[in-house]
């Protein structure tokens, strides 16, 4: 790969973007990434299965949003947990809609 193929990554403001919304979860590491794809992408449609609290689903919100970009955002899961992101009730969905509905 030569140099000039190899920087066009910083080309994308994106990666060196804060996040608006972060809450406890494996993926935030991984937000940068999150609103790169979308950057990149600029996909028409954005499907979240497995929502939980909403730090990688925002993400992408917070990228269309950012980027003004005609993208629907949907997150879709039974906000019940599983044994691996453990099980909560539903103040999970209740905080994750309140924040959805105030800020897309």
């Amino acid at each position: 790969m030569d140099k000039e193929t190899n920087n066009k990554i910083f080309n994308y403001d994106s990666l060196f973007w804060s996040p608006n919304y972060v809450a406890t979860s494996a993926w935030i590491e991984h937000i940068p990434f999150g609103f790169w794809i979308i950057e990149v992408l600029r996909p028409r449609v954005v499907v979240e299965l497995g929502v939980h609290n909403g730090t990688s689903y925002f993400s992408f919100c917070q990228a269309v949003k950012t980027l003004g970009i005609d993208t629907a955002c949907y997150g879709i899961d039974m906000w019940k947990g599983d044994e691996h992101a453990g099980f909560y009730g539903e103040e999970v969905f209740e905080s994750v809609a309140k924040y959805n509905s105030r800020e897309f």
